[in-house]
């Protein structure tokens, strides 16, 4: 299975990270910057740095995926309206239903 994972560089991101692996899945691992420690250890794993808003880089990675997870998060500051993260999920919802779901 091919999937994509946004958000694998936070806590829960890069636990589905690791168990897709296990699972011998091929995984892209979506982030906002690199990560300072290692996702894993695999051929079957590429790291990207995408910003969701970039349509090109977006179509690349969703065009030949079964399914995306996505585990961005939303800020836990209090009173912050964290726009970036709902613009991201509701941009990978888009590219997924264009270009992905094979």
């Amino acid at each position: 299975m091919k999937i994509a994972v946004f958000g694998a560089n936070g806590g829960i991101g890069r636990w589905v990270v690791k168990y897709a692996l296990e699972r011998d899945y091929d995984v892209i691992a979506c982030v906002r910057r690199m990560p300072s420690k290692p996702l894993g250890a695999s051929d079957k794993l590429r790291v990207v740095v995408v910003n969701t808003e970039d349509k090109e880089k977006m179509e690349g990675i969703l065009r030949d995926r079964h399914a995306v997870i996505n585990c961005i998060g939303v800020s836990m500051r209090p009173f912050h309206e964290d726009k970036a993260a709902v613009h991201a999920n509701s941009d990978i919802i888009w590219f997924f239903v264009t270009f992905g779901g094979k």
